[in-house]
Formats: structure tokens, C-alpha cells, sequence
């Protein structure tokens, strides 16, 4: 049977949420784990680990205060890896974050379709809408995940400068960042930013995956 794993922080609303719709989900078919299903003595850490890889959808509750929580940070890092190597596919609901997300959580969750709540709103459309999604009905994994209804088209920021940079930032790794962003702060901002890790791409992995040079100005 599916498992779906909820990622939060234990502050409101994100817990009710959390609450309401695996409640929903498990009504519907699924199974659901929480934190807070964790049995006393066992290993915290552990089971986290264990039970993301049994997982086939990560629903991450980004609010205000869990994209600071370490532990989410550290889920969605790992769901990442599991989700490049199409073991999992991503579901990311907002909580009233219009923002940009850290740029470890953007490198991760940018390219991604959300799903987006709002103070006074029901849960119901976002329970409906994951259960959707969890059924194949829309199929949001990835840059090319289809978009639906339920789900919020990306932004234009998604198509920006900025994404383009995140993307050939997260392939470049820490080191790569650091020297494009250390050369960019003296010679521009983001457009120059952009360019640099084209190059350094270009020369450092010839064979990497062609980007779109779709571009806002």
C-alpha cells in the first residue's frame, strides 16, 4: 500500500493540518506516518530515515517556521535524493510562504509545483487535492510534472534568473557556488551570476544536461 510521509513542525497551524489530512488519507486507502507515530524507545532519527524510503510520496508543510527547522531541512534533503532516483515524488503545500525559500530549500523545492493555504481557508481543497495528486491524477514531480487545477502554477520567479542560477548551483555544488557568488558580487547581479555557471558548467561537465536559456528580464 502507498505510504505517504508528512513533514512538519509541531506549532498551528501546520500540526492541524498535518493532523486533518492524515486523517483524510488514511480514509481514503493510504497509509500515512508522522512523527508523531514514533513508538517510545525507538531510535527518532532512525525511524525518520526508515520511513521516508518506505514512502512513495513527501509532503512537506512549508510554513514560517518549519523551513528553520533542522529536522525538515533534513527531510526534505533526503526526499530529494530518494525523489532524483524516482523513488518518491514531492508534494510541497505552503503555509502562507510567498517568499523565496532559503536557498538550500529552493536549490531542492523551486523547479516543484505547490500547492499553496491560506489563513481562514479550510483544509478540505488541500486534502483533496493531495489525495489527487497521491492517486496519479496530478502528477506534479519534477521541472515537466503536469500542472493541475488543484495546484499553483509556478510563479514567474520560477523562470527567472534566479531559478536558473539555483539549478546550475545545486550541480555545481558548495565550491562552485562560492566562486560564482564571490565573482558575481563585483561584476553584477543575477544575470552575470547566470552566465558564470554556464561557463564553469560548460568546462567542467561537458556532458550535463542542456538548460533552457529561458530568461526574465
Amino acid at each position: 500500500m502507498p505510504q505517504i510521509f508528512i513533514s512538519y513542525t509541531h506549532v498551528k497551524p501546520d500540526e492541524d493540518l498535518a493532523a486533518e489530512l492524515s486523517a483524510f488519507l488514511e480514509n481514503n486507502g493510504f497509509d500515512v506516518f508522522l512523527d508523531s507515530k514514533i513508538r517510545l524507545g525507538q531510535n527518532w532519527v532512525e525511524q525518520i530515515d526508515v520511513q521516508l524510503r518506505n514512502s512513495t510520496h513527501f509532503v512537506p508543510l512549508l510554513s514560517a517556521a518549519s523551513i528553520k527547522s533542522d529536522m525538515v531541512r533534513r527531510e526534505i534533503a533526503i526526499a530529494y535524493k530518494l525523489k532524483k532516483a524516482d523513488k518518491i515524488t514531492i508534494l510541497p503545500v505552503r503555509l502562507s510562504v510567498s517568499e523565496e525559500l532559503p536557498y538550500e530549500l529552493g536549490a531542492y523545492l523551486d523547479l516543484i509545483q505547490y500547492i499553496v493555504w491560506r489563513p481562514g481557508e479550510s483544509f478540505n481543497r488541500i486534502c483533496r487535492a493531495i489525495l489527487d495528486a497521491a492517486r496519479g491524477g496530478s502528477a506534479i514531480s519534477g521541472a515537466t510534472g503536469s500542472r493541475s487545477a488543484a495546484f499553483a502554477a509556478p510563479e514567474l520567479e520560477r523562470l527567472t534568473l534566479r531559478t536558473q542560477v539555483l539549478t546550475r548551483g545545486a550541480i555545481l555544488g558548495r565550491a562552485g557556488r562560492r566562486l560564482v557568488l564571490h565573482l558575481s558580487q563585483s561584476w553584477g547581479g543575477l544575470k552575470t551570476r547566470s552566465a558564470l555557471l554556464d561557463n564553469i558548467l560548460r568546462w567542467q561537465i561537458p556532458t550535463s544536461p542542456k538548460f533552457n536559456p529561458i530568461l526574465a528580464t
